[in-house]
């Protein structure tokens, strides 16, 4: 452990004793109300921030992403909600539209007023993490903080220094949700230069079903930074569909670290679909701790402007008879930047391993840049693992093909962007979500300027 923190990041202005300020205030705050279990979460994340501080780009997981857009801002702790919070100006008419159950978050902090909770089956309990947290004993310390790699840099450390809410849902077993549960979090823009830290945790007992879909967008624009942290733990034979649409605004910071464990016969499907903040960084992470586990991640990541999107994610099999796949595919436009970090693990023992690895990237101007590194770890004779990454433009053959059939240039490259992301966006079982993910992503796509002007006419060339 360093002996210290120092007093700020070289060549930016922030002061990270204000931090350790913070952190004071919060130990002040809870010292006489706070159970001992979360006294030591606390100073455990404080001391692991001390060890790891803030992320660099001389540290191997950071190189290709830049921090300088975290490093300009202030983001003091949002320690408390902020003031006047007013139901119903805030919630994007989509997500009002989404059916079935739903938690909604403000500025990192429980709205209990524009939730809904009615219709969940016997065996589901859903609870904020605030209100668990004033228990002497949450019944929960197996799986807060439970993964091991939960830690491994200084924003994640953060998060358990200073998480203040978040979701905790807990699914009896042989218990199956019918409709999923929409998480939804909204930055009001009345707590600026403000990090939100929030943690969730899901339970998903042996043979349980569930599908949880968690939203982040920005009600007003504005800079502040989105900490969050999401735990899954399955128990054996059990289903779970997790999905995440980030779509903040382009001053906002996104960190996001999703971290799962798997029992016997456990199956998880994730989808990541990532098109806001300024910088996007997402760490995902699932070990197979059982036999027969599988583990399926899907991600779209859409950039232009500045955007730095990056994707880091690790699927470790530690058990035999596991399966995996990851496809990850990126449309980048403008300067934007793309990283792809993706590693297949394969322990001592976890022989009959079939696990894949694919990402796809297409770049629509010269300016943008993708950085793609799969990694595969074997330590087992008897598996069967393959990996592979593409970067590429619009497929000139493809656009002539439109064209000479009647269709116009712009609308033929957006015809060919839909086809790409929908790689992705076809693999999402939700129906609902999958139809809103393709009204928002063919939006986006609306969006970019048309290829005679500005940072797309690069695409033009380049076709």
């Amino acid at each position: 452990m360093t002996p210290a923190i120092s007093a700020a990041i070289p060549g930016t202005s922030v002061d990270l004793n204000a931090w350790r300020a913070s952190f004071e205030e919060l130990q002040r705050r809870e010292s006489a109300a706070a159970p001992g279990w979360l006294a030591g979460l606390r100073r455990r994340g404080w001391s692991l921030f001390e060890e790891h501080g803030m992320p660099r780009p001389d540290q191997e997981e950071w190189r290709f992403t830049s921090v300088a857009a975290l490093a300009r801002l202030p983001f003091q702790p949002a320690l408390e909600p902020a003031e006047g919070q007013r139901p119903g100006d805030l919630l994007p008419p989509q997500a009002a539209a989404e059916t079935g159950p739903r938690l909604v978050f403000v500025d990192g902090f429980f709205a209990p007023g524009w939730s809904r909770l009615e219709g969940l089956p016997d065996g589901v309990r859903v609870r904020s993490l605030a209100e668990v947290m004033k228990l002497p004993e949450p019944g929960l310390e197996p799986h807060l903080f439970g993964c091991a790699e939960v830690v491994d840099h200084g924003l994640a450390a953060l998060n358990m220094a200073f998480f203040e809410d978040g979701a905790v849902v807990e699914v009896g077993a042989g218990v199956a949700v019918p409709e999923p549960i929409h998480v939804i979090h909204l930055a009001s823009g009345r707590a600026l230069q403000a990090t939100f830290h929030l943690h969730h945790l899901w339970i998903a007992g042996p043979g349980s079903r569930i599908k949880i879909v968690e939203h982040y967008e920005s009600a007003q624009a504005g800079a502040y930074v989105t900490n969050v942290m999401t735990e899954l733990a399955a128990g054996e034979g059990a289903i779970v569909e997790h999905g995440r649409w980030q779509a903040e605004g382009l001053e906002a910071v996104h960190v996001a670290s999703v971290q799962a464990r798997l029992g016997p016969r456990a199956r998880l499907v994730s989808h990541s679909i990532s098109a806001g903040a300024r910088l996007a960084r997402h760490d995902f992470r699932s070990r197979m701790e059982g036999e027969g586990g599988e583990t399926m991640f899907n991600g779209l990541y859409l950039g232009m402007g500045e955007q730095i999107v990056d994707h880091h994610t690790t699927i470790d099999h530690g058990a035999a008879r596991c399966g995996s796949h990851q496809q990850y595919h990126g449309i980048l436009d403008g300067r934007a930047r793309g990283v792809f970090n993706g590693k297949i693990m394969v322990r001592p023992g976890a022989q009959k391993t079939d696990a894949k690895q694919t990402n796809r990237n297409l770049l629509l101007s010269r300016d943008a840049m993708v950085h793609t590194k799969p990694q595969l770890e074997i330590f087992a004779d008897d598996v069967r693992c393959t990996h592979g990454a593409t970067v590429g433009q619009m497929d000139a053959d493809a656009l002539f093909f439109l064209r000479a059939r009647g269709m116009d240039e712009l609308g033929a490259r957006r015809l060919l962007m839909r086809a790409f992301a929908g790689g992705i966006l076809d693999r999402v079982s939700i129906e609902a979500w999958r139809e809103r993910l393709d009204r928002e992503v063919t939006a986006w796509f609306e969006s970019l300027e048309a290829p005679a002007a500005g940072s797309s006419a690069a695409a033009k060339e380049l076709s």
